[in-house]
């Protein structure tokens, strides 16, 4: 069984203009309740302020649509949220937001990840970056414990630490959808080749595929 990565699409013809949508109410960047602030946690949906989204210029609306300031989420559509919900439901949430075009507003959702699944990785096998002021290097690491390691020296050291290939066990994969932190972006969404084949033939679209 492959693996996919999602990422959201830059390709102009399909989304119009990249990123698609800015955030509608900025004064939640100053809130302590705004999502924007959430951070790789669970939260109780009455504790936060979700934000809306506006569809800028020349922007085209898709089930995957990229955001100016939601770096570590996604935003989707209604049915690929239904999608989603039913291949794994328990390490991220789901906030219904609005998004607001040039002649009407539709429902979208915003996905908010807290639980990750790096006992995946083969860490042996992944590539790792390493940036500092210096410059940058890259290395390979045998073990998660390893990886988290470098992660807290870079905190002290001023250096980051980031897995720009990940590798994973196949034989470990339970779910169809699944999260890892520490990757490229920060965090990257997974899913199997039977839902990116679910996905292809549904004609989701701002969708790009990079497999595992």
């Amino acid at each position: 069984m492959k693996f996919y990565r999602i990422i959201e699409s830059t390709n102009l013809s399909e989304v119009g203009k990249y990123p698609q949508c800015s955030g509608k109410f900025l004064n939640t960047w100053d809130s302590k309740k705004s999502l924007v602030l959430v951070f790789k946690k669970k939260v109780d949906i009455d504790s936060i302020e979700i934000p809306e989204f506006n569809l800028v210029n020349k922007a085209k609306q898709t089930d995957l649509l990229s955001t100016s300031f939601l770096d570590f989420m996604l935003v989707v559509s209604p049915r690929l949220k239904n999608l989603l919900c039913v291949k794994n439901n328990r390490d991220v949430q789901f906030f219904r937001s609005i998004i607001h075009g040039r002649n009407a507003s539709d429902e979208c959702w915003i996905v908010n990840p807290f639980s990750f699944r790096n006992e995946y990785l083969d860490y042996s096998r992944s590539m790792i970056k390493c940036s500092n002021p210096k410059g940058s290097s890259y290395l390979r690491v045998k073990d998660q414990r390893e990886f988290e390691q470098l992660i807290q020296n870079g905190r002290k050291n001023g250096s980051i630490y980031v897995i720009i290939s990940p590798k994973i066990y196949l034989d470990k994969v339970k779910e169809d959808f699944f999260l890892l932190d520490g990757v490229a972006g920060g965090i990257g969404y997974y899913v199997s080749e039977t839902v990116r084949k679910e996905i292809d033939d549904a004609g989701f679209t701002g969708i790009t595929f990079s497999e595992v």
